[in-house]
């Protein structure tokens, strides 16, 4: 900073509580509410969250649960995989990379 400006910030007085002039005052903080607009944000995220936790539910009980993802039903086998460079050959467990 240049000196002229410390001077000025050093001319300038600091309010003090036994001064003369009207201190500033803010809104009063027993008056002041979120309105309309606050009620209506919450509102609509407390509608978005019901709605995305039924969906989710919805999604959830279209899961199937099975000791093993690659067997649709209990009764039924999946197909053989076949190694990469050998077609026709089935692949034993694990084998399945070059």
């Amino acid at each position: 900073m240049t000196t002229s400006a410390w001077l000025l910030l050093a001319a300038t007085p600091s309010p003090s509580p036994g001064t003369t002039s009207t201190p500033v005052r803010g809104p009063d903080p027993d008056l002041v509410t979120p309105g309309v607009a606050g009620f209506l944000v919450v509102f609509l995220l407390a509608v978005a969250t019901i709605l995305l936790l039924r969906s989710m539910t919805g999604h959830l009980r279209k899961v199937r649960y099975s000791p093993d993802p690659a067997a649709e039903e209990p009764g039924e086998q999946p197909a053989p995989r076949e190694r990469p460079g050998n077609p026709g050959k089935p692949a034993p467990d694990g084998a399945d990379r070059p």
